[in-house]
């Protein structure tokens, strides 16, 4: 079996593009692909029955030993991907959005990350990771792991400063749902960002707009509430 990590990720790559689905499911797919390795040889599935589990440990340890040996190059990777998409396809981005998830575990998970927190999957008793996505012009660019007990808005101003130190995009729109911001992380999002404009539905209590005007003009913004029932907010920072 192939050992070199080009040869065994080009076979998870394809599998993903092909049938998107789990390294278990990986078996079933290579017996309708041929997939080969650098010496012509075909990659065969390993069956080998163990309760719910088909396919040989041996051969799952080996796709998940792939994606951990991937690990630490992943910021170059997303970094390098970008840069082809961006000359491929001449892309100009200017708006960049992001939004979280959660995924939960049976069993205990790693232990520096899995943490009980807020469920979308109503499991709150489960340990779980959360799984922040950027995009940009319907691209997926950048992920991140964060552990299970973080909450949104605190993960956002990691998050853009990563994103403005690999990908070197300084004047975009980030778009992400309310919950992303809070009055306790507008600063360190004004630090981060330099300018930062926020907008926000007028959902629930009206004096919400007092609250955010307060904070705008702490800092030397202004904030207005437009015919359609929007709350704009406009920082100031550094004279621009």
């Amino acid at each position: 079996m192939a050992s070199l990590l080009s040869e065994r990720v080009f076979p998870l790559i394809v599998y993903r593009l092909t049938r998107p689905g789990s390294e278990h499911a990986l078996a079933a797919w290579l017996e309708d692909f041929y997939v080969c390795n650098a010496a012509g040889s075909p990659w065969q599935p390993q069956w080998k029955a163990w309760r719910r589990v088909k396919v040989s440990f041996e051969q799952l340890r080996l796709w998940h030993q792939t994606l951990d040996d991937l690990l630490p190059e992943k910021g170059r990777i997303e970094r390098d991907l970008y840069f082809r998409l961006r000359d491929l396809f001449s892309l100009q981005p200017d708006l960049v959005c992001y939004d979280l998830t959660s995924t939960y575990f049976e069993g205990q998970g790693p232990a520096e990350l899995a943490r009980c927190g807020y469920s979308r999957d109503s499991k709150p008793r489960h340990r779980q990771i959360l799984l922040g996505v950027v995009m940009m012009e319907g691209w997926p660019i950048a992920h991140h792991i964060f552990a299970g007990n973080r909450l949104d808005q605190i993960t956002l101003g990691e998050v853009v400063e990563d994103f403005r130190q690999r990908f070197g995009l300084q004047r975009v729109v980030w778009v992400g749902d309310r919950g992303m911001v809070r009055l306790s992380n507008m600063e360190e999002l004004r630090q981060v960002a330099g300018r930062c404009g926020i907008h926000q539905g007028l959902r629930r209590k009206r004096e919400r707009l007092g609250r955010r005007t307060d904070v705008a003009q702490r800092h030397g913004g202004v904030a207005r509430e437009p015919q359609n029932r929007r709350v704009v907010q406009n920082l100031e920072h550094g004279g621009r």
